[in-house]
């Protein structure tokens, strides 16, 4: 990261954890490693946002260089509006763009394995009650699965709680 900038360059994945030298001008960002230039980019002064040259990716890692918003919004699209939402919400949580695409990629990864069906009404439970994250999605979609997607819309969902901290309705008598 350029300090000044607050912007992040990438560097050859070899370098990665490596200590490198930064030189810039008003117009250029190089990186040096034991003297020797690994790295130009073009100088951005926006803060807060990664510049990476794709040649610079592990090979396993070039397929994240596509994640953008844009791609998880077409994504959850394509399964339904509740979890359409539900990325959107985990979106607006984050700083920064970047800090929601691993929840987002988990979100679309459940999808695949439960059906669409399933992850959105489990969705559409995430967002009845505002929990807005993978874990409660996950959990939602584990906790008594055959009966959670049976329930009508009359019904309302009754999960039993319990956990040493819980007292029970038997303590307020």
């Amino acid at each position: 990261m350029l300090g000044e900038d607050k912007h992040h360059y990438s560097v050859p994945y070899q370098y990665t954890g490596k200590k490198v030298e930064i030189g810039y001008t008003s117009q250029s960002v190089e990186i040096y490693y034991k003297y020797e230039r690994i790295a130009v980019h073009q100088r951005t002064r926006v803060q807060f946002r990664y510049t990476t040259n794709e040649s610079h990716l592990h090979p396993r890692h070039r397929y994240y260089h596509n994640w953008s918003e844009e791609h998880f919004m077409n994504q959850g699209m394509k399964i339904g509006p509740n979890t359409l939402r539900l990325i959107e919400q985990i979106f607006l949580q984050c700083k920064h763009p970047e800090q929601g695409f691993k929840t987002c990629q988990g979100v679309i990864q459940l999808a695949l394995k439960n059906g669409n069906e399933k992850i959105e009404e489990a969705a559409s439970i995430c967002l009845e009650y505002d929990f807005i994250s993978y874990r409660k999605l996950d959990k939602i979609l584990s906790l008594r699965s055959d009966d959670l997607f049976s329930c009508s819309d009359k019904e309302p969902l009754q999960v039993d709680i319990e956990h040493e901290n819980v007292r029970g309705h038997s303590y307020y008598q």
